[in-house]
C-alpha cells in the first residue's frame, strides 16, 4: 500500500516524486491516485517516477494495472529514474500512454530529473 513517504510533493522544487515499487494492481492504483491528489491545483503538473526499487520480474497483471492507471494521469512533464534497460522499456510504455512522448525523459538521478522538469518546455 502506498503511503505518504513513497509518493510526496516536493515543495522546494514544485514536483511530485514517487518511489513506490508497486507489486500489486491495487498498490499501482493507489500510487496513481496519490499522485493525482498531490498534483491537484498545481500550476505545473510535474512528476518524477523513480523506478530504482521496481522489481525486474514484475507480474504481467501488475504491469497491465499500472498501464491502465497511468492513462488517467495528466501531467505537463514527467521524468523517470531508470536503473536498467528493462525498467527503461516499462517507463517508455508508461510515458506513451500518460503524456505526449516529448514531455517525458529518462535519467539516472533525481537531481537530473528535477533539473529537466524545472526547465520550461
Amino acid at each position: 500500500m502506498t503511503d505518504e513517504s513513497t509518493v510526496w510533493y516536493d515543495e522546494a522544487n514544485g514536483v511530485v516524486i514517487s518511489t513506490e515499487a508497486a507489486n500489486t494492481v491495487e498498490a499501482a492504483r493507489e500510487s496513481v491516485r496519490r499522485m493525482n491528489e498531490l498534483l491537484e491545483g498545481k500550476p505545473r503538473r510535474l512528476l518524477v517516477i523513480d523506478l530504482t526499487a521496481a522489481p525486474l520480474n514484475m507480474p504481467s497483471e501488475v504491469r497491465r494495472g499500472i498501464m491502465d492507471e497511468v492513462r488517467k494521469l495528466q501531467v505537463d512533464r514527467q521524468a523517470f529514474i531508470v536503473p536498467n534497460p528493462v525498467l527503461r522499456m516499462l517507463a517508455k510504455a508508461m510515458a506513451k500512454v500518460s503524456t505526449e512522448v516529448r514531455s517525458a525523459a529518462f535519467f539516472g538521478s533525481t537531481q537530473e530529473a528535477i533539473a529537466w522538469l524545472k526547465q520550461e518546455g
